[in-house]
């Protein structure tokens, strides 16, 4: 369904249902899917929610019907044209070890597992959409992007300049969820080559991403 009238069972508007993989940064990157788009496993996607007025802390259960995913499998994250972000997220029917991906995406030099060289940096974005703005508009979101890395998690801050980032008194608002070390199921997130400066499991800084084959095990 593409409208925003409540339907009985409620259904969610393919309007809303993107993926992404691009520049790094570049919102223009957003791809539209619908009901018929193909997803290649671990392949993230943004939907909103059902038609209606709630409270934000309102919980909705959504069901995903098919065939679970299991095994080992990769997904390109190509750099050579520059640095470039992709949305993806667990594709498992349990809740994936994210210490173990991160690992599993870096480099032996830079304390990880992967023979072919460091994947992404090092950290995972997660959005977190806390204030209550009732508007599609970009202008109108309060939220930001919850991280977590090997150092731990740290929660979201609204500060992005596209967004509403004097949501509180003036200030930048401030997120209450902070990612966790278990990636729950369906869970989506960002991945990118550009470097920020993290820190590997040493204490030493990632100095290069190489991009390449995202690894999921």
């Amino acid at each position: 369904a593409d409208s925003n009238t409540p339907t009985t069972p409620r259904t969610v508007s393919t309007y809303w249902m993107y993926t992404f993989y691009g520049a790094a940064d570049d919102y223009n990157a957003w791809t539209a899917i619908n009901e018929n788009s193909a997803l290649k496993a671990g392949e993230g996607f943004t939907m909103k929610g059902t038609s209606g007025s709630t409270s934000i802390s309102t919980n909705q259960n959504y069901v995903f019907k098919g065939l679970p995913n299991n095994g080992d499998f990769t997904l390109p994250l190509d750099k050579s044209s520059g640095d470039v972000e992709r949305l993806i997220g667990n594709p498992y029917p349990s809740a994936m070890d994210a210490t173990e991906f991160i690992l599993d995406n870096m480099s032996i030099a830079d304390g990880g597992n992967n023979t072919n060289g460091t994947i992404f940096n090092g950290a995972l974005y997660f959005w977190d959409h806390f204030g209550e703005e009732n508007t599609h508009m970009l202008s109108g979101y309060v939220g930001g992007y919850a991280t977590r890395n090997l150092t731990g998690g740290a929660a979201a801050i609204s500060n992005d300049s596209r967004i509403n980032n004097t949501s509180d008194g003036g200030s930048p608002a401030t997120g209450t969820k902070v990612p966790g070390q278990y990636i729950p199921v369906n869970q989506g997130f960002f991945v990118t080559t550009e470097l920020d400066g993290f820190d590997n499991d040493n204490g030493s800084a990632i100095t290069t991403v190489d991009g390449g084959n995202i690894e999921f095990k």
